[in-house]
């Protein structure tokens, strides 16, 4: 889940504000300037995009939305906080009480640590939103930080009012619910916002890792079917097909043809490094089970990728596989921290061990 979160304008409400001016010449380079921006962000071309945006804000210098998005591009894109902070100060100045610079503002001191101060600006920014939500988001990651899952949900809960449509936001509120253990309130509330986007991922994953842990398998069949008619190559989907299946080969072996499938689409799809490390996973794990050695074992441990937002659930299943593994070695310290790392990149699936001394060798 994301740090924090700024509030971008889109670019091509300018199209509109330009078409007004008397200068037409400079209305057009404004015009064509912001859509090469915007062409520019696509291309993850942030320095050209920095550059398009600069020489739109002199042709256009009131047109404080660009600025805005320039400040963004500087925050989260090009690795100066300074020169963001610089452009939203300057947008205060202009409008003090804006919320949303000011919650921007406020994003540039956390990522430089400054909490308090950080904290004080999101504060501001709640007093000052009408029908804005992201304060509260970002008070509700300050206090995640501080493990005070309590407070998070509270104001992660009072901003729930201002959200019309926001996974990140609804997707956390879920997260928070499931940390204080209101399993069966945060299934309502996936259920109903994945009601809403029949076989969106964003809502179905969390859900059937949530029915997962419940023992809710029925449930869990029901959703994963319903998400892979709308998206059938959709690997995080691929991916909890062939782990339930899995689970159940533990059992029987009667399913094993049943797993080749979703295995066959997954080596369909486009080479990613996080596919290739759940396939390596798959297959290390069928091996260690199957006729367990040191070698395949450190092997396991040395498999990684860089994690993304959406895959951090295939490292929780290295992480709790290899806390399974060091349980059953007699290495319980080592198995709480493994499985410990799962249930913090996974929440949803896994249950927290309380202790080291309750790891039981079990496999």
């Amino acid at each position: 889940m994301k740090k924090y979160a700024y509030l971008l304008i889109p670019l091509i409400m300018t199209l509109l504000i330009a078409c007004n001016s008397k200068n037409q010449a400079e209305a057009r380079k404004f015009n064509i300037l912001l859509e090469e921006a915007q062409m520019s962000i696509t291309k993850k071309e942030f320095t050209v995009a920095a550059e398009k945006l600069e020489a739109a804000i002199e042709i256009r210098p009131d047109q404080d939305f660009v600025v805005n998005n320039l400040a963004v591009l500087y925050a989260q894109r090009l690795n100066n906080p300074e020169k963001a902070k610089e452009l939203w100060l300057g947008l205060l100045e202009k409008e003090p009480n804006n919320s949303a610079y000011i919650n921007n503002l406020a994003g540039i001191y956390l990522s430089q640590n400054e909490y308090d101060e950080a904290m004080e600006l999101y504060e501001k920014a709640k007093v000052h939103a009408t029908q804005y939500h992201l304060p509260y988001y970002n008070i509700a990651k300050l206090y995640m930080q501080k493990e005070d899952y309590d407070k998070a949900e509270r104001e992660i809960k009072a901003g729930l009012k201002y959200v019309k449509d926001d996974s990140v936001y609804f997707v956390t509120y879920a997260y928070l619910l499931v940390k204080n253990d209101k399993l069966m309130e945060a299934r309502q509330f996936l259920e109903s916002k994945y009601s809403q986007k029949n076989g969106s991922i964003t809502y179905a994953i969390p859900l059937i890792h949530l029915y997962r842990r419940l023992d809710q398998m029925d449930d869990a069949w029901k959703v994963i079917n319903e998400a892979l008619k709308v998206n059938p190559f959709a690997s995080q989907l691929l991916v909890e097909k062939i782990e339930i299946l899995w689970g159940q080969k533990e059992v029987s072996d009667e399913n094993k043809q049943e797993i080749e499938e979703p295995l066959k689409k997954l080596s369909e799809i486009p080479p990613k490094p996080s596919i290739e490390f759940y396939v390596d996973l798959y297959k290390l794990r069928e091996e260690i089970l199957a006729n367990y050695s040191d070698e395949a074992f450190q092997e396991l441990k040395k498999l990684d990728f860089e994690l993304e937002e959406d895959t951090t659930y295939l490292k929780a299943i290295q992480l709790h596989l290899l806390g399974r593994l060091h349980s059953r070695q007699g290495n319980p310290e080592a198995a709480f921290q493994a499985f410990k790392r799962a249930v913090e990149l996974d929440p949803f699936l896994y249950e927290e061990p309380s202790s080291a001394a309750d790891m039981d060798g079990n496999i």
